[in-house]
């Protein structure tokens, strides 16, 4: 399980995404719908996937297994 935490500047205006943690499971490449990368002001740098189930899940970028993921989606031109 990933935990994501919403966060709004102080004057309201932007609001940011940032994971406290990455899941600790791999996630099949049919259940992503769609990926983004958090803000470079999070200490954890990370990707969110999109899961088909409307919910979010926070991953390291740099394992094996989200590279794949994410080169498959740039491969077929979506993101």
């Amino acid at each position: 399980m990933s935990i994501c935490l919403s966060l709004s500047s102080v004057l309201g205006f932007e609001s940011t995404i940032c994971c406290l943690s990455y899941t600790k499971r791999k996630i099949p490449k049919y259940r992503v719908k769609s990926f983004f990368s958090t803000s470079g002001t999070c200490r954890l740098p990370s990707l969110v996937f999109m899961l088909r189930n409307g919910k979010p899940a926070c991953v390291n970028p740099r394992e094996e297994w989200v590279m794949d993921i994410v080169r498959s989606f740039k491969e077929e031109g979506t993101s």
